[in-house]
């Protein structure tokens, strides 16, 4: 599966190959917040934009850790660390309105009337 290979990857390059407890914990902790953005119930791009969101919400936590533990750079590399980091960011936020706008787009409305009384329901279907 995608997602095995690239949280494997991610775990990797984020935690080292000999830290196996370690990357344990960094894959079970993105892949709880993929549970959480995505919901009880969530249709296959929710899940997938969930996982995605996870995935950016991780690198940049690793690159917001880089850019504070960064020491003795030059102007250059602290530019280049800074233009990571906004760039990590924007693809997270990217991602989260994705998310956002599919689950807007999914939900019906439903109008009802009953006995010269209107009900608007945005109900999400189980």
């Amino acid at each position: 599966m995608l997602d095995n290979w690239l949280l494997d990857v991610m775990s990797e390059r984020f935690v080292g190959k000999d830290h196996r407890k370690t990357r344990d914990r960094f894959e079970a902790e993105v892949r709880a917040v993929a549970d959480e953005l995505a919901g009880p119930t969530p249709t296959p791009i929710e899940a997938t934009l969930s996982l995605t969101a996870a995935v950016c919400w991780a690198e940049l936590r690793y690159l917001w850790g880089c850019e504070q533990s960064g020491k003795d750079r030059t102007i250059a590399q602290a530019d280049l660390s800074q233009r990571r980091l906004d760039k990590a960011h924007a693809r997270y936020v990217r991602t989260l309105k994705a998310l956002a706008t599919v689950r807007r787009l999914a939900v019906p409305t439903l109008q009802v009337n009953v006995a010269h009384q209107q009900v608007v329901s945005n109900a999400r279907p189980a």
